[in-house]
């Protein structure tokens, strides 16, 4: 005799409706907060707006993810459920390597073709006529209109803060991995130290990371204006 394997549907849930408005009031507050930042205007409800939509998340994480847990706990999720997760989350990261590649091809872009061409090399140099003397260096601290584009001071020291938050990258990697076996072995205790870790590391890389933006902007003036090594940079 034949045995299918059943397939949990969920209710209708309200935690799709209160991630889409937290994302956009996020995107909405740090767009007003840069454009204000560009403007040089010293009253800017932009943090605000931003740290609204950073509450909304949170509550949407919280929430959502306490639903799932429920949900598992209480045997409502087959293989097939389990598959659905997975292959969920396997395209996310797919998601993310090919952002990362499209973000990197560009740079690559411009600093092996559209450079050299605005400085006169190769087939296209005639579009050398726009700026005749730009000459291009990488990094590109001389933009071919400093006027319009103000180039940045000097570039941030890769062996400073990106270094130490390399490190701490990484080092949430192990910690997590050995929460993740700790989990798989019933260990619970061993399992909220190391994931306890995680976490503490993962909120001093943000903080690290916040204040290198921070010196890059003010100190370095590597910004969105600044031309695209001071874009590239703040993306």
């Amino acid at each position: 005799m034949a045995t299918h394997e059943h397939y949990y549907v969920p209710a209708q849930s309200k935690w799709p409706i209160i991630a889409t408005v937290g994302m956009f009031v996020t995107v909405l507050g740090l767009a007003t907060w840069f454009n204000d930042l560009k403007a040089a205007r010293p009253e800017s409800h932009g943090p605000l707006i931003f740290f609204v939509g950073g509450l909304l998340l949170a509550y949407m994480l919280f929430g959502w993810f306490g639903t799932v847990i429920k949900e598992s706990r209480q045997g409502l999720y087959s293989a097939q459920m389990d598959r659905s997760f997975r292959w969920g989350m396997s395209w996310f990261i797919f998601s993310e390597v090919m952002f990362f590649i499209a973000f990197f091809g560009a740079l690559f872009y411009v600093r092996n073709i559209t450079g050299p061409t605005l400085s006169g090399e190769g087939a296209n140099g005639i579009a050398h006529m726009l700026w005749p003397t730009f000459e291009f260096t990488w990094p590109l601290l001389n933009n071919p209109d400093p006027k319009l584009f103000p180039a940045p001071k000097e570039v941030i020291s890769p062996w400073g803060l990106p270094l130490l938050n390399t490190v701490l990258l990484v080092s949430s990697s192990v910690t997590v991995t050995i929460a993740h076996h700790a989990l798989k072995k019933g260990h619970r205790g061993a399992l909220k130290i190391w994931l306890a870790l995680t976490v503490l590391l993962g909120c001093a890389f943000l903080g690290f990371q916040a204040e290198e933006y921070i010196h890059a902007y003010h100190e370095l003036g590597l910004t969105l204006g600044s031309g695209i090594y001071g874009a590239t940079f703040v993306m």
